[in-house]
């Protein structure tokens, strides 16, 4: 019990021992260097800049030898920018044939307007809107349009030859609960009147097949008597 306090004193002692002996240490020295001491601390910063050297000054005159474009000027070369790219009609058919019944309705691409005939997109159909049946495959048209180019471009022949018997508007899509089906229907203008329309669809496994047989009864209905304005 009686050690630690001992211990403790004995410590305090010892420390305050050191402070004095650095006190008497400390004093005697600073007297003697004491004005000598700032002389010191120069010459040992001129000796280390002499060892340095002069500073680097950089020459902001000095400018490269590449001359500098203007900030928004003009590039030097010029690329051809590439155009999208483009997919026929049918590699869109076939596309939305191998995505099933997902698919979205698929529009045709559309053509530059006739002067015999202007189309016009999605007019609503009015009260005397008629819809047409559709008449067998193998029906015969008299006076109908020659069967037209086989493979893509076919589908781009149908489509021109809806629009010069006055088609006002045309969509091809999906149908079908698996969508293993494609519906095409269309609107074509009554005696040159866009407001009034007579409706055919046809539905058929095949993209183009279902366009062909809506062709052929709009040709054949063209074909008929006509209502004369």
């Amino acid at each position: 019990m009686d050690s630690q306090p001992q211990r403790q004193s004995s410590v305090i002692l010892g420390l305050r021992a050191f402070i004095m002996l650095a006190g008497l240490v400390a004093v005697p020295l600073a007297a003697i260097f004491g004005s000598s001491l700032p002389n010191l601390v120069r010459e040992l910063g001129s000796e280390r800049q002499d060892e340095v050297g002069e500073p680097v000054v950089w020459n902001t005159a000095i400018r490269s030898s590449h001359t500098e474009a203007p900030r928004f000027g003009p590039l030097a070369s010029h690329e051809t920018p590439q155009s999208p790219e483009t997919h026929s009609p049918e590699t869109h058919y076939l596309q939305a044939r191998q995505d099933g019944g997902n698919a979205a309705p698929v529009a045709l691409a559309p053509l530059p307007p006739l002067q015999t005939a202007p189309v016009r997109v999605a007019t609503q159909q009015p009260a005397g809107t008629r819809f047409a049946e559709q008449p067998p495959p193998s029906t015969a048209i008299a006076g109908g349009s020659q069967p037209g180019p086989p493979g893509p471009e076919r589908f781009t022949w149908m489509e021109r030859r809806l629009r010069e018997l006055g088609a006002t508007y045309y969509l091809l899509e999906a149908w079908g609960s698996d969508g293993g089906l494609f519906r095409f229907h269309c609107k074509m203008a009554i005696a040159g009147n866009d407001q009034l329309n007579r409706h055919f669809e046809a539905t058929d496994p095949d993209p183009l097949r279902a366009m062909e047989r809506v062709l052929t009864q709009v040709e054949a209905w063209r074909a008929g008597p006509q209502i004369r304005e």
